[in-house]
């Protein structure tokens, strides 16, 4: 398996907090190792998203590798090294106190209803709309446009480094200059369209406030006052979304948003990650477009297509891509329940190119 770690400078840290705020002090870590291996060498068997680790990394044969990525490198990985170390911070309740402590939004605004939202995501009054997921490779993107004009986003999302092959050599897009972005949940394949495209840094941002790490924070802090953290459901015209109901608030996918978005008689489920099992059945029942949940990876059986309106599910991924997704039997599973399929990446099939996907109208 490969773990991700959103990491800072630990001696940087000890000196200050604010090196969360140094982009010289900020990496991701990558370790490929297996469960068994990182139980035998550092007591260390499972690692659950949102617990805290200190690595230590050095030349060491037989060890499991790893890769540092400097966020002042653009997230490039160095030159693989090995790990010599992993302590689990737990124990440490202040240290681990000081880093949540430190990974916040300071800017950021909370609120509890739709009022601020209402301008931006009444859909009714458009005309034309389109909603198409977007080709970006193994990551996620859903836009919503008038004709041509995008309006806005359902996560915007581009793969890190490691499956940078699978993005576009051209995106077929051409990003939003104002607008909006609704954010299913904090991992990097599905908010890193803007590092590249950093014009959607600019757009006015709505996503759960959920636990992340310093590389995250930091760029939530990009945003500034454009980014809003939402508590609620919410209802705006065509669009319904929904806190989805994981049992872990450390699991981001399963504690983000999922979108439902209703057109002319067609009802559509964004689910972001989040397992069918974890989305509300008030926004996933009656649906005939869907995204397959976590880019098919493998997951809870779907729910049924409604009526014999072309039901389609559009699976969003890449090729390479190092967790490989889709899942085949998640996607057959998917066939016999009614559904047609359909997905962003070529899969080997030379009469079917890789490209954007559209959700509505078909």
């Amino acid at each position: 398996m490969s773990l991700q770690f959103d990491a800072v400078d630990a001696n940087a840290f000890d000196e200050t907090s604010g090196s969360v705020e140094n982009r010289d002090a900020l990496l991701l870590a990558r370790v490929s190792t297996t469960p068994n291996r990182l139980g035998q060498l550092f007591g260390v068997d499972r690692a659950k998203e949102g617990d805290w680790f200190e690595i230590k990394l050095d030349r060491a044969r037989s060890r499991p590798r790893a890769w540092q990525l400097p966020l002042v490198n653009n997230y490039t990985p160095e030159r693989p090294i090995n790990v010599v170390g992993i302590t689990p911070l737990a124990q440490f309740s202040e240290i681990v106190g000081h880093l949540e402590g430190a990974c916040v939004a300071p800017d950021a605004r909370r609120v509890e209803t739709a009022d601020s939202l209402a301008a931006l995501l009444s859909t009714d009054a458009k005309n034309n709309l389109r909603v198409t997921a977007l080709d970006v490779g193994q990551a996620a993107c859903v836009v919503f446009s008038e004709g041509s004009q995008p309006l806005g986003y359902f996560d915007v999302g581009a793969p890190m480094f490691f499956n940078r092959r699978s993005f576009p050599k051209q995106l077929n897009h051409r990003p939003a200059s104002e607008g909006f972005v609704i954010l299913s949940h904090w991992d990097f394949d599905h908010f890193a369209l803007a590092l590249r495209y950093p014009e959607l840094k600019k757009l006015q941002w709505f996503a759960p406030d959920q636990p992340v790490g310093p590389n995250t924070a930091l760029f939530q802090k990009s945003l500034g006052s454009n980014l809003t953290f939402i508590s609620n459901d919410f209802d705006v015209g065509a669009l319904a979304l929904r806190r989805c109901s994981g049992t872990s608030v450390r699991d981001r996918n399963s504690t983000g948003y999922a979108l439902r978005v209703n057109l002319e008689g067609t009802g559509i489920l964004l689910p972001g990650d989040a397992d069918y099992q974890w989305v509300p059945r008030t926004i996933a029942n009656s649906v005939n477009r869907i995204m397959v949940p976590h880019h098919g990876a493998r997951g809870s059986p779907p729910p049924s297509p409604s009526g014999g309106n072309n039901p389609v599910a559009i699976v969003s991924y890449g090729t390479p891509n190092t967790y490989r997704h889709p899942n085949e039997d998640q996607i057959d599973a998917h066939r016999r329940a009614g559904w047609r399929i359909r997905r962003t990446a070529a899969h080997g099939n030379p009469t079917r190119p890789r490209g954007n996907r559209t959700l509505y109208p078909i």
